[in-house]
């Protein structure tokens, strides 16, 4: 039998993606500025991370295919 690894890549992409989510429902349903501010700058850092971890799974898949 395998045992089954769970990738830290996969967890982190899918935290930043439960936070991207959230920020925007924050900025979707929020009354105050304050939530509002604190929405966009969650959404930015969010897809910041995403686009910073999508590349790295990118890399490292291009290095697996080409380096077997």
């Amino acid at each position: 039998m395998y045992a089954k690894n769970i990738s830290l890549n996969g967890i982190v992409f899918f935290s930043l993606f439960i936070a991207l989510l959230s920020a925007i429902s924050t900025v979707i349903f929020s009354e105050k500025p304050f939530n509002d501010h604190f929405g966009f700058s969650l959404m930015f850092i969010a897809i910041i991370g995403l686009c910073l971890n999508m590349t790295y799974i990118f890399i490292n898949t291009l290095v697996d295919i080409c380096n077997p």
